[in-house]
């Protein structure tokens, strides 16, 4: 399988790097902005792994740059992570994305209408947080809520907790 990494940030050098190293990838090719983070990451990653200039924003760059991919793991900050969650939607692709914002669920319809697959919240905070949570309440027995309180980057800033739930 050939795999794609948008952004190569903290989050995304981490996935490339595992993915490169996963007998099930063939290739690992890393979308990123800046070409000096790119080469650095190369010089880190094993023989599997390219690197790509490509500006997410640019609609019709990123649309070509998703073609052939089996998957493509999202790793964007804040603010590009819409626009290009639209474009790959529209391009078909099958995209795993850290990041989860509201604007993700109106794309379901393009989604099934395209082929695409977009499964956001896969990250720390969402996703690995949900998924302890889940995992602690059944250790428990049961729990009605639950909160863990994570570090990095929240999309709205206030409490420092930015994965809890509640089943009320």
């Amino acid at each position: 399988m050939k795999a794609a990494v948008l952004g190569s940030g903290l989050m995304g050098s981490v996935i490339s790097w595992d993915l490169s190293r996963s007998p099930d990838v063939d290739e690992v090719v890393v979308a990123d902005l800046d070409p000096a983070r790119l080469i650095a990451l190369k010089r880190k990653a094993g023989k599997k792994l390219g690197t790509e200039v490509v500006d997410v924003k640019d609609a019709a760059a990123l649309a070509k740059f998703l073609r052939g991919f089996g998957v493509v793991a999202s790793a964007l900050p804040h603010g590009a992570v819409h626009p290009a969650d639209v474009v790959a939607v529209r391009s078909g692709a099958k995209v795993v994305n850290i990041a989860f914002e509201e604007e993700q669920m109106e794309l379901d319809a393009a989604a099934r209408k395209s082929g695409a697959t977009l499964i956001p919240g896969c990250g720390l905070a969402p996703g690995l947080g949900g998924i302890l949570l889940a995992h602690g309440a059944e250790m428990v027995g049961g729990a009605t809520s639950g909160r863990i309180l994570v570090g990095g980057l929240p999309q709205y800033p206030g409490h420092p907790s930015d994965t809890s739930w509640s089943s009320r």
